[in-house]
């Protein structure tokens, strides 16, 4: 999980005790998070558009960058109520294709 700030929003000191609250579960259940921060010499255009990395907006809708809009025809799955994912296997399979021969 990488916690990315609203920059829109300002952040309080109740904020970050969530955050850090919210981070010290994970850690306790052995599952690794981040949160906003520079990370230099990283060449990655958007925080989501890594190997497994997805961007999940508030209303489950699964996307691959949060630099783009957030258009229906950019869902890549949708967070079902049962924490699965309904996939949008061809949309993810056209990322993958580079060029035809």
């Amino acid at each position: 999980m990488d916690f990315q700030k609203v920059w829109q929003v300002p952040t309080t000191e109740k904020d970050m005790e969530l955050l850090k609250d919210v981070k010290e579960k994970f850690r306790l259940n052995n599952l690794n998070s981040e949160f906003w921060a520079y990370r230099p010499r990283k060449f990655y255009r958007c925080y989501a558009d890594k190997y497994r990395h997805y961007a999940i907006n508030y209303n489950g809708k699964i996307f691959k960058c949060t630099a783009e809009d957030y258009g229906e025809d950019k869902v890549i799955g949708n967070l079902l109520a049962d924490g699965k994912v309904n996939w949008n296997e061809e949309l993810i399979s056209s990322f993958f294709f580079l060029f035809h021969i």
